[in-house]
């Protein structure tokens, strides 16, 4: 069996490093007890380090302090350091309004997480089985779950490692009697209140029936799995990367792309698990006619405009009104702009930047200040001999409807100096020689304020 384990680890490239220092969670169970006497008896050959740590969940009363009691008297038998702690699950279940199998979860982890930094040990090993994985890959499929629950419970994540996913239930126990290992049961663990116990108990050996090595399938099922999800999302990364910065995706292309790679990708841009529902109707917003579209998901919103998906557009909040200085910086967070005001004599290159908008100095009335668009707002481009409406000149640069409210409108006395990008009003325009006020634009990184 101990060495079924090391190969285990070392074929999925697990295996711990010479000197790793490993905090056990131990139960008291009998997967948990095999666990912490497979890991004593490897240690030395490796010069691990080993700790026991067992949480105390608080609902099963004496049987529960019974269970800590048991972990705690064999660990100073057999001279391994060992954690305990007490948690109340109940009242963490009746505060965050969580099933008592979730707030447990929750609680024992927080627990094995302090513990291994307070003893600044490097892994934290748990006592799941071949069994424990083939019964979550049944529950996910049971819920509906993509190919991404067919990954089951994984060998490695974070500081959390699992060395018996090798081995069966029947396995462990085969080994826990030849080798005289002790362990208590969980009067819990004959009840069918969750999901878990009633696959166990009621699916899984009707299954085993038809397959009596259907768990060892599900593992082989899971590392398949795994080296797809891996590969595939591998393509999807590649495939958003040019787009992350913009935080948006072409629609064209990315409808183009295989689902199994598109579907992942729109998981990536969101940053968020996506239902199948969710996926399919970010599919059909991309595929929408018209300018613009939008799906609201949780803490996210999806618009398509003008061939592009763009996500969590809400950092582009509508820009608050300020008053320019008359000469100095100004930054607009909003608009991931900072502005430069300077008065000087123009010269001779006066209409040939872009970032520079200059006004005969005579021609600006008061103060000149900039605001978000307003409704009917209509000026005067500089050098397109027209009068527009912003909106119309916002349609046709295919302007995101989420950054019109953060692009700045300058404004004076006598109405619209400027609005960028689309340039400086025809009136106050300067000649070479005279006195002129200068805003020079720098983009900067825009954030949410």
């Amino acid at each position: 069996m101990t060495e079924t384990v090391i190969r285990f680890l070392q074929e999925h490239d697990a295996l711990p490093k010479v000197n790793t220092s490993i905090l056990i969670a131990v139960s008291g169970g009998a997967d948990s007890m095999c666990l912490l006497h497979l890991l004593q008896e490897i240690a030395p050959r490796f010069h691990w380090h080993i700790a026991a740590a067992h949480f105390n969940h608080g609902l099963r009363g004496e049987e529960a302090d019974r269970d800590e009691r048991f972990v705690e008297d064999y660990c100073r038998v057999h001279s391994i350091p060992c954690l305990c702690e007490k948690g109340n699950v109940a009242a963490l279940a009746f505060q965050k309004h969580l099933g008592l199998e979730e707030a447990a979860r929750l609680l024992r982890y927080q627990f094995l997480d302090r513990a291994c930094k307070a003893l600044n040990y490097n892994l934290i090993a748990t006592a799941h089985n071949a069994d424990d994985n083939a019964e979550t890959i049944l529950m996910h499929l049971i819920r509906g779950s993509g190919t991404a629950g067919l990954q089951g419970i994984p060998l490695q994540r974070g500081l959390l490692l699992r060395p018996l996913l090798c081995l069966t239930r029947e396995e462990i126990l085969a080994f826990n009697r030849a080798k005289g290992i002790p362990w208590i049961e969980d009067s819990s663990n004959a009840d069918d209140f969750c999901t878990r116990n009633r696959i166990r108990h009621h699916i899984l050996p009707l299954i085993k029936e038809e397959n009596p090595r259907f768990s060892q399938a599900c593992r082989r099922l899971a590392d398949l799995s795994r080296a797809d999800e891996t590969a595939l999302r591998a393509e999807a990364e590649q495939f958003c990367a040019p787009y992350l910065t913009d935080k948006r995706l072409p629609c064209s292309s990315l409808l183009a792309l295989p689902t199994a790679i598109s579907s992942r990708a729109l998981r990536l841009m969101a940053g968020q698990e996506l239902s199948s529902d969710q996926v399919q109707s970010l599919f059909k917003l991309c595929r929408a006619d018209g300018s613009a579209a939008i799906i609201q998901l949780p803490d996210l919103t999806v618009r398509a405009e003008y061939g592009w998906l763009n996500f969590n557009p809400s950092f582009n909040s509508p820009l608050t009104e300020r008053t320019l200085p008359e000469k100095g910086s100004l930054l607009l967070p909003e608009a991931g702009l900072c502005l430069t005001i300077t008065e000087e004599i123009s010269d001779s290159n006066i209409h040939k930047s872009f970032t520079k908008y200059l006004f005969k100095s005579n021609e600006v009335y008061g103060k000149i200040t900039v605001r978000h668009r307003l409704p009917g707002d209509r000026y005067s481009p500089r050098g397109r001999g027209c009068t527009k409406s912003l909106k119309s000149l916002m349609n046709e640069a295919r302007i995101p409807e989420a950054k019109r409210d953060s692009l700045p409108v300058f404004t004076d006395a006598k109405g619209i100096l400027a609005v960028y990008p689309f340039g400086p009003a025809q009136r106050g325009k300067p000649e070479p020689g005279d006195l002129v006020l200068q805003i020079q634009f720098q983009e900067m990184t825009p954030h949410a304020e």
